[in-house]
């Protein structure tokens, strides 16, 4: 599949190459393979497009992945996305926020912040709260990894949000 994100900005298209060839792209996210695999990629959208807007605001009208000309994908190939954010770097301290429901009610949470895409917290409650501050973030790419245990003692699928930190 040759793939590239196409950003629509002030009425003109950019592309950012995945899997497409880079050529005449605004840049490449690296990482992009199309070998049947999963894999994990994130793009910072505002220097790339900032070079080729040098003032004023960087107001984004649309965002598509696909082929782009000359169209190479071949019949019937296909691209599966999961986990697909757009969002803006922050530079304070993120709050998380979430809840849950069950017929048997929830008793509590466990979770985990790191830099890793797919961890699993542990099936070890850490209490009933809705809510995690977490500080001294260095600048970077976290994922929040949260799961539910629900009144008869059953651990529920994890949740993965991710978030980009700019650094304190």
């Amino acid at each position: 599949v040759k793939l590239s994100l196409m950003v629509n900005m002030a009425g003109r298209w950019h592309a950012v190459s995945l899997t497409d060839d880079a050529k005449g792209a605004i840049g490449r996210i690296s990482g992009m393979r199309a070998d049947g695999k999963w894999h994990y990629a994130s793009v910072h959208l505002a220097p790339l497009l900032r070079r080729q807007q040098k003032r004023g605001a960087l107001n984004v009208q649309a965002i598509i992945i696909g082929d782009r000309d000359p169209l190479n994908t071949p019949k019937g190939a296909t691209a599966n996305f999961d986990n697909f954010i757009v969002g803006r770097v922050g530079t304070s301290k993120p709050v998380f926020r979430w809840s849950a429901t069950d017929a048997t009610g929830i008793t509590g949470y466990s979770y985990v912040l790191d830099q890793e895409p797919a961890t699993v917290p542990p099936e070890e409650s850490k209490g009933a709260k809705l809510a995690m501050t977490f500080s001294d973030l260095k600048k970077g790419l976290w994922f929040l990894h949260l799961r539910a245990v629900d009144g008869a003692g059953n651990w529920g699928p994890t949740t993965h949000y991710g978030v980009m930190h700019a650094g304190n």
